[in-house]
Formats: structure tokens, sequence, C-alpha cells
């Protein structure tokens, strides 16, 4: 059997997608675009640009993103305009006319790419995707595994808790999707590992829910960023040794392969 590990499904990005308002998931969006290596065109002349004007290289919270009318274009593209010029992100394929992704349409894209199973990740960009990930996996329970969604850095308070046991009781997911990067929506409040988060790794321990992981370098963007992450990372699996753990992304190539292969530290 082929699994695919990482696949999507979405409501279209227009709107809110599953958050309390479009506009805070529009901020997701800009956030998770602002380190991106997709393609930046000046719309004018079609000349190349990047996402600098997106926000402020001194905050990397969400109070640093810059109002440039941040908005969902067509055939794949964010948009957003600085200085009076707009511009264009070729974030998906040109080919999307809309930014929906129905589960029919990864079920296509699996048949093409001879693919038996999807894992459904549930990044805030993508949108708060929990209980369209538990439909599709009600829809299609031989193709498709769903993964819940939370509010990372307020993951151990009581709503968020909450928002844990519907997904894992009445929708019967039984994975959770965790960016370390959208903790950024609060000015990367607390480590990982901080008493505020304790809850939270304690419920996913006790009720034997699988982590999926996305690590960042976040908020300081290099090396040694990583590194702390995996330093908290390893400091709550020593206290809960049967919690199951999914990367989601590998180490950063920059990192740790800047010559052509993996060398990791010890630590790592």
């Amino acid at each position: 059997m082929i699994i695919d590990c990482h696949a999507h499904v979405f409501a279209h990005w227009i709107g809110a997608c599953g958050h309390p308002t479009r506009d805070v998931h529009n901020r997701y969006l800009q956030r998770m675009i602002t380190r991106t290596a997709a393609s930046t065109f000046r719309t004018r002349d079609r000349a190349r640009a990047d996402t600098s004007a997106l926000y402020r290289a001194d905050d990397a919270g969400w109070s640093g993103l810059n109002d440039v009318d941040f908005r969902i274009g067509r055939f794949g593209q964010l948009e957003f305009t600085y200085e009076g010029e707009d511009h264009v992100i070729q974030y998906m394929p040109v080919g999307m006319q809309e930014m929906a992704a129905p589960p029919e349409l990864m079920l296509a894209q699996m048949m093409y790419a001879g693919v038996d199973h999807c894992l459904l990740q549930a990044g805030g960009a993508y949108g708060a995707m929990t209980e369209m990930n538990a439909f599709a996996q009600r829809q299609y329970p031989d193709r498709m595994t769903g993964l819940m969604h939370v509010d990372e850095a307020m993951a151990g308070t009581g709503p968020e808790l909450a928002k844990v046991d519907h997904a894992f009781g009445a929708l019967q997911l039984r994975g959770l999707y965790f960016n370390v990067d959208s903790m950024s929506r609060h000015g990367f409040p607390w480590p990982l590992d901080a008493r505020e988060m304790a809850p939270f790794w304690e419920k996913l321990d006790r009720l034997g829910i699988m982590l999926c992981l996305e690590l960042s370098s976040g908020p300081t963007y290099d090396k040694a960023g990583y590194m702390g992450q995996i330093a908290a990372l390893g400091r709550i699996l020593a206290r809960h040794r049967d919690l199951r753990l999914h990367l989601a992304m590998s180490p950063p190539v920059a990192f740790f392969a800047s010559h052509g292969r993996y060398e990791f530290p010890d630590e790592l």
C-alpha cells in the first residue's frame, strides 16, 4: 500500500475556512506566505519580486504583518498591493482556477499517481479543516485519514482542549496536526514545553492521539532557533514516552544539508 502522509482538502480560501472570521484566515495565509519559495511577480510588467513587503523583519508575530490588502486571487495566485503596485504570488498550480480542493480532487490526484491512502493535514493557512477532514474521512474511510486542528499557542487552554475532545469523540479523528510556526498568531508567547502547554501534551498522550508535528526555526529563523525547538520537543517526549510522533516536514536543508547530504548534530 502506498500512503501519502501529507495531503490537503480545503474549502474555498476566499472564506473563513473554519476559522472565526475571513480576516483570521487571511492572516494565517499572509503569515505563512512570508517565507515562501513560490514565485512572486509585479503584475504591471511581470517583473520578479519578493514577499518582503508582507511583514516587518523585526516582528515574527502577526503584529508584524503589514497592511498590503492581502487577498485571494485565481489560477493559484495570492495577491497583495504595495506602494500602489499589484503583486501576485504563484503559490498553487496555475491550472487551479479556484482556490478550493474538495475530497474528490484529491481522489483524482491519488488515482493518477497510484496512491492508495492519504493523511489529510490541517494547517491553519489551509483553514481550520477539522470538520472537513472528518467529513472526508467519513465519506472515504478506505482512502483518507483526517487530522484535527487547534490554535497552537493556546492549545493548553480550555476552549482548545474542548476542540480536541470534540474531534476525538464526536468526529472520530485520531491524529492532530501542530504547526509550531502558527504560534506566531500570538507572538510565540512561550516554548513548546512551557507549563501553559502541559495539559495539551498530556491529553494527546492519554487519548493516544498521534501528533503530526511541523517544526519551525521561529521566531529567530536560524539554526539555533530550530535546535531550541528540538530541545523543547525532546523534553516533551521524555515526559510522554508513549506519545506517537510524525514529522510533517524534514529538518531544514539549509541548516543540516548544505553540502548535499544530511549531517545532524548529536542533539538532533
